[in-house]
């Protein structure tokens, strides 16, 4: 799998980047709109995740899809929200910075094991909000290396007050709700 490759970071980035082109590429037949690496093909990826949870696989094909799927959500919430690319002893993922990372394989792996309680949707629109200053201070290097800032639509979601407040105390209701139980 591409994300446990650390030999060749350079040549696994490029894997990576290509895996994340083919979820798009096969995943545009699939779902009748333009698919791209956008709020509205997580969402419709992240029902495929389930719908492929419902038929028998193999942990052949487990990995295959952790692959592929994991690089397509990395390259999603770096073109949505900024970061880069890196690797550590726990494998490749999304850095917005020293202290803040996300682990794109990790989620989908657990999504295809655990379901909807793992939602790569839910994991990718709750970003701004856990690492929202990490995001808006962060730049991401695009892949001819000039400097990019994040994408607007982090931005948005972080300046929204009339978002936040709301979400906020969802999260605050639903920590409450789960210690009670």
């Amino acid at each position: 799998m591409a994300e446990n490759t650390a030999d060749n970071p350079e040549e696994t980035l490029s894997r990576i980047r290509t895996n994340a082109e083919l979820a798009v590429r096969l995943s545009q037949k699939l779902c009748g709109f333009e698919f791209g690496f956008d709020q509205r093909s997580v969402e419709w990826l992240d029902g495929f995740i389930e719908r492929l949870r419902s038929k028998p696989r193999s942990d052949e094909d487990d990995e295959k899809y952790v692959s592929i799927f994991g690089s397509y959500l990395g390259e999603a919430i770096v073109h949505s929200y900024g970061g880069s690319w890196a690797i550590n002893e726990s494998g490749w993922h999304i850095r917005f910075d020293d202290r803040n990372l996300v682990f794109p394989f990790s989620k989908v792996k657990k999504q295809l094991s655990s379901g909807e309680e793992d939602s790569i949707s839910s994991f990718y629109d709750a970003i701004p909000i856990i690492f929202g200053t990490a995001i808006l201070e962060t730049t991401s290097i695009s892949q001819q290396g000039t400097a990019q800032a994040p994408n607007r639509r982090a931005r948005a979601i972080l300046t929204d007050a009339h978002f936040l407040v709301p979400l906020i105390a969802f999260f605050i209701g639903l920590t409450l709700l789960i210690a009670l139980h």
